[in-house]
């Protein structure tokens, strides 16, 4: 038996020998994702499957932006998949939507629609239960789930069912609902400097939102979808839909286009859809004031995309992880004869780090995020050749190798990707990764990311 907290290679579900024929097949995120065995195609078009290497990244992700959440003091919901017909058409959108709203019809002929977002839904929710007060606002719920859209071009990072966590605020006034505008920016600012990647927050189009202002964040990607102008001189910076704000540079400006991946948007909608769901509460004059709300999405299936995009080695041919995110943060493998001798070494050595590592530290957090966090290969009928540079694809930060050394108790440690190998006896490699952990966790600080 091996201890809770170690993932065993045998027990995943196959990665090798899988191909597929894709228009985004060149891309590195389409390389990363299906060379890893992190996703799979989906039995209906334009969806894909998360495996489960794919869903440990995707928790830990889930992990950083609950954390971020609850920062801003937001607290976690679940809406019904499920939106009425109704409060859809009350808003206008069951028709602004067009073909993209999944419409669905139940055995009494009643329609409804698959969220593809949620802003009727917490609107009515908050406008048919007891009034909040003055004294009860700012409201902040959020959730994490499913979304649909029945998009006409699919692919990997527009797919027609994707995994979103979207943010509902509702604050007194607009001066209220500025302020959480640029707390919850400033989280998503967080988030994305945690993930590593090269993004801008930028001037966005409201849309089909509606509302009175719109940001989004966009990571520089070749592979991206979306087109957005930078200022190097005066650091404005917007999507090609806000054509009319290269207006505001002046002629000296240097202005750079770039391609990105939208990964997060957030809106300050007024009182769009407080005024039409009756989403009031109870002014200090015992008036009913409709409420200002703002709604803020990210898009976590594309930041999974976004990270392998902006972390591929073209050099290596295989993904560098952001330490903290990689599917497991210590991978434990043999070399060597004999064969299950050495396997036997490298279990003692995964308990010994799983029972060290996993024990919470005195701020109540242990160094490993997520249970499972250790991979141990267990595969003795593969080469010893393969489980090596499976190991350097799957892209754990530390690998740590029971080889010829481990009979003299000593035991190798890689540092992923720079290959940087050090030597360590079992108790001095527990110390050393506890301290490569607890560094690797650290959260950057909250300043603006650094010009592109």
């Amino acid at each position: 038996m091996f201890r809770r907290g170690i993932s065993l290679s045998s027990t995943l579900y196959p990665r090798a020998g899988f191909s597929y024929v894709s228009e985004e097949k060149s891309a590195n995120h389409f390389r990363g994702l299906f060379r890893g065995g992190l996703v799979r195609p989906g039995s209906s078009p334009g969806t894909v499957a998360m495996m489960p290497l794919g869903q440990r990244v995707v928790d830990k992700v889930m992990c950083l932006i609950e954390a971020q959440m609850s920062g801003v003091n937001a607290h976690k919901i679940n809406l019904p998949i499920l939106t009425a017909d109704s409060i859809m058409q009350e808003s206008g959108r069951w028709d602004e939507f067009g073909n993209s709203l999944f419409r669905v019809k139940d055995h009494s002929g009643r329609f409804s629609c698959l969220g593809p977002t949620h802003e009727e839904a917490i609107s009515n929710l908050v406008g048919c239960n007891a009034k909040p007060s003055y004294h009860d606002l700012p409201i902040r719920m959020y959730q994490i789930g499913a979304k649909f859209r029945d998009e006409s071009h699919t692919g990997l990072l527009r797919t027609r069912e994707f995994l979103m966590k979207d943010l509902y605020c509702f604050d007194i006034n607009t001066a209220k609902a500025e302020v959480t505008f640029g707390q919850v920016c400033d989280a998503y600012n967080r988030i994305f400097r945690a993930l590593e990647l090269p993004f801008r927050q930028v001037d966005g189009d409201v849309g089909l939102m509606g509302g009175q202002l719109s940001s989004e964040f966009q990571s520089i990607s070749e592979a991206g979808q979306d087109t957005v102008f930078l200022c190097s001189t005066c650091g404005k910076a917007w999507n090609s839909e806000m054509a009319d704000s290269q207006g505001h540079c002046s002629d000296e400006c240097q202005i750079e286009e770039k391609k990105t991946i939208e990964i997060g948007h957030a809106f300050l909608l007024g009182d769009r859809y407080s005024k039409q769901f009756n989403a009031v509460y109870t002014s200090p004059e015992d008036t009913q004031e409709p409420c200002v709300m703002s709604c803020y999405g990210i898009g976590i299936s594309r930041v999974l995309a976004a990270i392998i995009e902006a972390h591929w080695s073209d050099e290596k041919n295989y993904l560098v992880w952001p330490k903290a995110f990689a599917p497991h943060s210590i991978s434990v493998l043999s070399l060597g004869k004999p064969r299950e001798e050495r396997l036997e070494k490298a279990r003692s050595v995964a308990e010994t780090l799983c029972r060290s590592l996993c024990t919470a530290t005195s701020s109540g957090h242990s160094h490993l995020q997520c249970g499972s966090d250790i991979l141990l290969d267990d595969r003795l009928w593969w080469p010893d050749g393969m489980r090596l540079k499976e190991a350097e694809l799957l892209g754990s930060p530390y690998l740590v190798v029971a080889g010829k050394k481990s009979n003299e108790g000593l035991y190798e440690l890689q540092h992923q990707p720079s290959r940087e190998r050090e030597l360590h006896s079992l108790d001095a490699l527990v110390e050393r990764l506890r301290e490569l952990l607890a560094k690797d966790q650290e959260l950057p600080p909250a300043t603006a990311p650094a010009d592109l």
